[in-house]
């Protein structure tokens, strides 16, 4: 109760967040905790015990619901860390990723009780094979991450870290491959520590958009003050030029009683006078 309490608030917070920032990669962290749920509560038998007949719906089954996890998670993982800009290629196989798991859950919903056994173990390891395939290209993203300067990577890390230790030592101490008890109780605690790190994330990824904005708005009022006084010191010299403009081109700058005319050659002059019967230039 308290693990599944704990995973409602933070899926409620999620959809908040988004309706408040309008940011999709908000609500895509709601359905994968949501998607995470659901599948172990699948898993322990908790969905089966409030809903008799979930068993023979097979939207239910933890296999369908661990394969939405799955879609969920490269869908979120393509926002989160920004893998079509910071790693074009890892986002493109997500994608593909994501086509073929979503295929696998279709087939497997119209197949369910009806397939051969052996059609069903081999679709099954297809789809644990895309599975660990998927959980491997956005660990890989991560890393990419890490290596182009973007911090919300380890954020990213640390969650994926936790449930892929987790949840590898419970499936192999459910298969007995190894000598120690861990069931879903023990993937419930990696789960945790995942959506506490992805919440971390993200309000950190919140947080340094908005500082981003902030500087952004301080240097726009930066921008529209200099604008401003540049427009004021343009209006100035326009004027002043209108003022020099207006004034007379030609003034008398003195009174020769001898003057006889004055040549005007662009921006200077000569003025022609007499000194007794001679012309002579000033």
């Amino acid at each position: 109760a308290v693990f599944f309490g704990f995973v409602i608030v933070f899926t409620l917070l999620g959809v908040l967040t988004w309706l408040h920032f309008r940011k999709f990669v908000f609500l895509l962290y709601s359905l994968l905790q949501t998607s995470l749920m659901l599948w172990i509560a699948a898993g322990e038998g908790v969905i089966a015990t409030i809903l008799p007949n979930a068993h023979s719906l097979p939207f239910l089954t933890a296999n369908a619901l661990g394969l939405l996890y799955f879609i969920c998670l490269a869908k979120f993982s393509q926002l989160f860390l920004d893998l079509k800009k910071n790693a074009f290629l890892t986002h493109r196989l997500l994608n593909m990723g994501q086509l073929a798991l979503a295929a696998v859950w279709c087939l497997y919903c119209l197949s369910f009780n009806v397939a051969d056994n052996s059609l069903y173990q081999a679709f099954y390891g297809i789809a644990l094979t895309i599975c660990f395939a998927t959980l491997l290209s956005v660990v890989y993203g991560a890393l990419l991450n890490i290596k182009v300067g973007n911090e919300i990577a380890y954020f990213f890390l640390a969650g994926m870290s936790s449930m892929l230790l987790f949840g590898l030592l419970a499936g192999l101490s459910i298969s007995a491959v190894i000598d120690f008890r861990a069931d879903w109780g023990f993937i419930k605690f990696g789960a945790i520590i995942e959506m506490v790190s992805l919440a971390s994330g993200l309000m950190y990824m919140q947080s340094r958009l908005m500082k981003k904005q902030h500087m952004l708005l301080q240097d726009y009022a930066y921008s529209t003050e200099q604008l401003s006084k540049t427009k004021q010191e343009f209006d100035l010299y326009a004027r002043e030029k209108e003022n020099r403009a207006s004034r007379p081109v030609l003034e008398i700058l003195d009174i020769f009683e001898d003057l006889l005319f004055v040549k005007a050659y662009g921006n200077y002059s000569i003025a022609y006078h007499l000194n007794g019967d001679e012309l002579r230039e000033l």
